[in-house]
């Protein structure tokens, strides 16, 4: 999307309607038939974006290996934020002074955190995770780990491997949780 391309070139204060309109190659009059300002623009684009990392991450829990699928969505997890690491940057940047964007970054969170506590509470019930463990704190903690990793990875510069990141984290998870790995990631 054009409008995606500018932000992530120029940032969000320093993007301009006419250079969207631009690089849709359309007239800035036009740009006002879809949308009624920049910032409906990149609600759109952060949006579909949410859409895309939580619909292309819908691994089945497995009651044989309970950890593969711990591994299998921080390996979507990482690919996706070093994929779209010009626009994690953004997101994080505009939703320190935007209460509309960082509602935007507060549903991604929250959808994040509760795929993980229906996951734990899973867990709960077939036996494989201690019924007092705190449920929400500890999908909200490992969350903001894996988030935080992501972005001092992708953004920050860090630079960690994707491989050694997916199993160590998932090592983490698996602990964090009292499980015990059943094979190598």
């Amino acid at each position: 999307m054009a409008g995606r391309r500018v932000f992530e070139r120029s940032g969000f204060h320093d993007a301009r309607i006419v250079d969207i309109a631009a690089e849709a190659e359309i007239a800035v009059g036009s740009f006002y038939n879809y949308f009624s300002s920049k910032d409906e623009v990149l609600q759109e684009i952060i949006s579909e974006v949410n859409v895309r990392m939580f619909s292309e991450w819908l691994d089945p829990l497995d009651d044989a290996d309970p950890v593969a699928p711990i591994s299998a969505m921080i390996r979507h997890f990482l690919e996706f934020y070093k994929e779209n690491a010009e626009l994690q940057k953004l997101i994080e940047s505009v939703a320190t002074i935007s209460p509309s964007f960082r509602a935007l970054r507060l549903e991604r969170r929250r959808r994040s955190v509760t795929r993980s506590v229906r996951a734990i509470e899973h867990l709960k019930r077939i036996g494989l995770v201690d019924e007092d463990l705190d449920t929400y704190l500890t999908a909200s903690a490992l969350a903001a780990m894996l988030a935080n990793y992501a972005y001092a990875s992708f953004v920050l510069g860090e630079n960690f491997d994707v491989e050694e990141s997916v199993a160590v984290l998932t090592d983490i998870w698996a602990r964090a949780l009292g499980l015990v790995r059943l094979e190598a990631c």
